[in-house]
């Protein structure tokens, strides 16, 4: 299954891809042309709900992204307008420095919804990841910096529901990461469903086990799948691959959690713990927040600096 997929709780599966005739006579953005204060310089690209292009504010200059509802609504998903002014909502509730910027929101003259946040120069984390597994001491700064994000979000009460590579940017040479897409954020304690069909969404390698069983997502959901990714970047792939995605998410609810050991070669006894921590398929049993998380890799780093694998984690 590809990331970026969309999941359903009864396992059906539908493309985001897949379009539908549109609702309303679409406006084409092309170059040139206005959007409230902004002037359209070019498209960037179009992703499972948006299309984004690079606009100019008119008057101050300054370069944004601009996001837009996609005008083909995807057949049974006729909530994607509230998912994507959650997004938007969700990102601007939250300040800080690994979580992309709001600035505005708008509608375009046929009805669709519109968000301006900051313009990204760089790559995604699933772009660097496709090229193989990073060494653990740029996988642990990664993660730390998205365990901040997260750690944030919490406090705001968000949780993202969906953290994936492809939901993660790389700014500039890399150093920096920034979390992305809270198209499926939700409010603690509330599910976030399609309503039509009653279906939960996710992204099938890296939901967590409750969110497939059609519990409601907590920060601990988020932990869960911020060890897939950390368990990624390490062995250059998630825990439990499988085309089929029955059997993919069978395996996030009852598979054992596989041996970090074979996978990534010799690691610090607290790194393994760490990765096999946030893998736990109760969340009961993982970190008791994001802090911890963020507590667990500080001593992670200390014992890489007392006992000398500083030297192997940078190789």
């Amino acid at each position: 299954v590809r990331p970026g997929t969309t999941l359903r709780a009864g396992l059906s599966l539908l493309p985001r891809g897949r379009t539908a005739q549109p609702v309303v006579a679409a406006i084409e953005l092309a170059a040139g042309a206005t959007v409230g204060a902004y002037r359209v310089i070019e498209r960037l690209g179009e992703g499972g709900m948006g299309t984004v292009y690079t606009v100019e504010h008119k008057v101050l200059g300054r370069r944004h992204a601009l996001k837009v509802l996609r005008p083909g609504l995807v057949e049974g998903e006729r909530d994607a307008a509230d998912r994507f002014l959650r997004e938007a909502r969700a990102a601007a509730r939250i300040h800080h420095a690994n979580i992309v910027d709001v600035y505005d929101f708008g509608h375009l003259r046929d009805g669709r919804p519109y968000f301006v946040m900051e313009l990204l120069s760089g790559e995604s984390l699933a772009d660097r990841v496709d090229r193989g597994p990073l060494a653990p001491s740029e996988a642990i700064a990664i993660i730390r910096q998205l365990a901040d994000a997260l750690a944030a979000a919490h406090d705001c009460g968000v949780i993202h529901a969906d953290v994936t590579p492809g939901n993660a940017f790389l700014v500039g040479d890399g150093s920096v990461a920034k979390l992305l897409d809270f198209g499926l954020a939700e409010l603690v304690g509330e599910t976030v469903r399609d309503e039509t069909n009653n279906f939960v969404l996710g992204t099938p390698s890296y939901i967590s086990p409750e969110q497939l069983l059609g519990l409601a997502a907590t920060d601990r959901s988020d932990q869960y799948s911020l060890g897939v990714v950390l368990f990624e970047l390490l062995a250059g792939r998630p825990p439990y691959v499988n085309a089929d995605l029955r059997q993919l998410c069978l395996a996030h609810v009852n598979a054992p959690i596989p041996d970090v050991m074979s996978k990534f070669g010799p690691l610090p006894p607290k790194l393994i713990d760490l990765v096999t921590t946030c893998l736990q398929k109760s969340p009961q049993a993982r970190f008791p927040g994001m802090r911890a998380v963020l507590a667990a890799l500080d001593e992670v780093e200390q014992v890489t600096d007392r006992s000398g694998w500083r030297r192997w984690l940078s190789r």
